[in-house]
């Protein structure tokens, strides 16, 4: 399945930050602004139902998160 985003908290910039840690994600933080105000937005593709729930859990955010088959 695939970890999507469906919310943007207030504090945008932490919760970018803290994505990109968290899903060790490889793309500019400017680019990921520009693409996360476009939702929902992928940002996890292939995963498995567990993992993605073990890793959204581990961000400051998980209600942002949404997993999908």
């Amino acid at each position: 399945g695939n970890i999507v985003v469906i919310n943007i908290p207030q504090n945008k910039k932490a919760f970018l930050i803290d994505m990109k840690k968290v899903f060790s994600l490889n793309i500019s933080t400017n680019i990921l602004l520009q693409n996360i105000n476009l939702l929902p937005y992928i940002i996890v593709e292939n995963i498995h139902m567990s993992k993605a729930q073990k890793l959204t859990n581990k961000t400051k955010y998980p209600e942002c998160y949404y997993f999908y088959k």
